[in-house]
């Protein structure tokens, strides 16, 4: 089967998953071309085992603050580059996999090809306790930003609902024999600002602090240790450390 599958790159939470479902479609022998938006090219980073994959500019979230600002997202937004990305995705493809990618759920619905919305948003389309800002999640992003056909859901619990429990990969699962490193925490804070956040931490002086930022080679400040983004050694640092800034 051709499968085109779009991955939302603004943040690692998607490309994580990805990664971890691309695979296991290689594996049973389907042709899987990636498609990701939503980040500049220079900030992706250990894309090898993704290939064939394209990269197209989507619509990027702007954050200030750890918060989304919705007047500079807006004005950052070019319709018209996005149109010209969806009609150039020609009808070879069997069916379409987005993980909140817009482009490919696009241009799934104009070759009338099935759409198939994969992720812990689409989780918000079931019968879940939601929050103010996840029914307005569900009633707009998940029907115009990437509209799809049907869904295949996950969330931390399942609620009585045909939802999946988060995607983990197996060479994780089996990490019972590492050392924990107490007082150790993993911060995975995508939109703060860095060296506000840097400040922060110092302050806690009690625990130490791994964060992994925009740096080109590990860097230690006080009692926080900066490194590269790294897939392999971020997931490495997840399992060893005593808990996870989020």
């Amino acid at each position: 089967m051709n499968i085109l599958y779009g991955v939302n790159a603004t943040g690692n939470g998607h490309i994580s998953r990805s990664r971890i479902t691309i695979s296991e479609l290689k594996k049973r022998g389907h042709n899987v071309t990636v498609l990701f938006s939503g980040r500049d090219v220079k900030d992706f980073f250990d894309l090898e085992e993704f290939k064939p994959y394209i990269i197209k500019k989507g619509f990027t979230f702007v954050f200030k603050n750890g918060k989304l600002n919705v007047l500079k997202t807006l004005l950052n937004i070019d319709l018209i580059q996005f149109v010209r990305d969806v009609f150039k995705i020609k009808k070879e493809y069997d069916v379409v996999v987005t993980d909140f990618e817009p482009i490919s759920a696009y241009a799934a619905r104009k070759l009338g090809i099935h759409c198939i919305g994969i992720g812990h948003q689409y989780s918000f389309l079931k019968k879940i306790p939601k929050s103010f800002k996840m029914k307005l999640a569900s009633l707009f992003f998940l029907r115009f930003y990437t509209p799809i056909n049907s869904t295949i859901s996950s969330h931390f619990y399942h609620f009585n609902q045909p939802i999946l429990s988060p995607f983990i990969e197996e060479s994780l699962k089996n990490k019972d024999a590492v050392s924990v490193m107490k007082n150790t925490f993993l911060v995975y804070l995508a939109w703060e600002e860095k060296d506000q956040m840097i400040s922060i931490l110092n302050t806690i002086k009690s625990n130490q602090f791994i964060y992994y930022c925009s740096v080109d080679k590990e860097e230690q400040i006080d009692n926080v240790t900066l490194k590269p983004y790294s897939n392999k050694k971020f997931k490495e640092d997840l399992v060893a450390c005593n808990g996870l800034t989020n």
